[in-house]
């Protein structure tokens, strides 16, 4: 069971090959348990802070003079109310995980698109059309449908054959050297 949320470790930018559901599914529950538990003391410690900050008697009477503050003003007294240096240590630690895990996490949803018999330029380009106003939802929509949902394609396709489950009796052995030929010297 565990072996399917580290299996896109062990393959780390591997963007070659088919990859199952059951792999993604893992390496989602696995990424997004621990991105919570780092984010979520950002978040509770950012809310609590916010009210304190916006509530204040400091706001209120800016307010009621007509003096305007605007939303980098505000975040910025709402961040130099949270306690310091738990704030930056949750944050930078999540910060660290969410780059840590983007590569395999783009490398398993191309192998995904693999696995479903589609081209991983097609998961690039609804992944940069993620970033477009109004469009960008239902691209990303679309790419958490087909890595999710769509079942693989059954056999071999132009990709490679059917991912298998990792340790499994008919899982490809490492290619063995031939007892005929020289073992071959790779370079540096």
């Amino acid at each position: 069971m565990f072996k399917w949320m580290f299996l896109p470790l062990k393959n780390y930018a591997g963007f070659s090959g088919r990859s199952r559901r059951k792999e993604f599914w893992w390496w989602f529950l696995f990424t997004f348990t621990i991105g919570a538990g780092l984010f979520f003391p950002v978040f509770w410690m950012f809310n609590k802070a916010a009210p304190k900050v916006l509530f204040s008697p400091e706001i209120a009477e800016m307010m009621e003079e007509g003096i305007f503050i605007g939303p980098l003003e505000m975040l910025y007294r709402i961040i130099e109310a949270t306690p310091t240096v738990p704030f930056l240590t949750f944050f930078a630690l999540a910060n660290l995980w969410s780059l840590a895990t983007f590569v395999p996490h783009m490398a398993l949803s191309v192998r995904r698109f693999h696995d479903c018999n589609l081209s991983g330029w097609l998961f690039l380009g609804l992944f940069c059309a993620g970033f477009i106003p109004f469009f960008g939802v239902a691209a990303m929509v679309a790419i958490f449908i087909i890595v999710g949902f769509i079942p693989s394609t059954p056999g071999a396709n132009r990709f490679g054959e059917r991912a298998i489950e990792p340790g499994s009796p008919n899982a490809p052995l490492p290619p063995q050297p031939s007892q005929d030929s020289p073992p071959e010297v790779k370079p540096w």
